[in-house]
């Protein structure tokens, strides 16, 4: 078992090193996903209304994201970070 850094004496379980492995393999495929809906003012411009958030991973090398049915429905403009 390894220590650890940021709880004194103690030590993690295998279980929990399994957890951090998973973590830190895995990390680089989820995405934050805003969506964005387009409303124009009284002024006729169009402005950029946020209309929700949700997550997603990275599926395939091409750049393909899942993400649940409800965070892009209704909505425009994703932008994914």
């Amino acid at each position: 078992m390894r220590r650890c850094p940021c709880a004194g004496d103690s030590k993690l379980a295998p279980s929990e090193e399994n957890t951090i492995r998973v973590f830190r393999e895995n990390t680089p495929s989820v995405v934050n996903i805003n969506t964005f809906t387009n409303a124009q003012s009284f002024t006729m411009d169009v402005d950029r209304i946020p209309q929700g958030q949700g997550s997603g991973i990275v599926w395939d090398d091409s750049g393909h994201i899942v993400t649940n049915f409800h965070v892009p429905l209704c909505a425009s403009n994703p932008i994914c970070t």
